[in-house]
């Protein structure tokens, strides 16, 4: 089973400039070591993109995409390791509390 990712946790954002933000959580009732769990809609921490002509960093604002259909916090799923954001996937999580589905 995939590790529930956390406040904090970092995402893969699949594109260049930053390839990685931390994702902030909305929800402030369910915990996972001590930590509020992250759930679709939870904004990603500021951070860039690389857009085209001419090619530079501008800033892009993304949440996480996806959870778990089994597992829920409040009414939303709760998110876990490879679970989609922005267009990557989360890539960090708990050492040892986990969530199916």
């Amino acid at each position: 089973m995939p590790k529930i990712s956390r406040d904090g946790d970092l995402a893969a954002t699949g594109h260049g400039c930053d390839a990685v933000a931390g994702c902030k959580a909305t929800q402030n009732s369910v915990f996972a070591n001590g930590r509020p769990v992250l759930g679709p809609g939870d904004p990603l921490y500021p951070h860039t993109i690389l857009v085209c002509c001419p090619a530079r960093c501008v800033g892009h604002p993304a949440n996480v995409n996806a959870g778990s259909t089994l597992v829920f916090a409040e009414g939303r799923p709760i998110t876990r390791i490879g679970d989609s954001a922005d267009m990557g996937a989360l890539i960090q999580g708990s050492f040892n509390v986990h969530a199916g589905g």
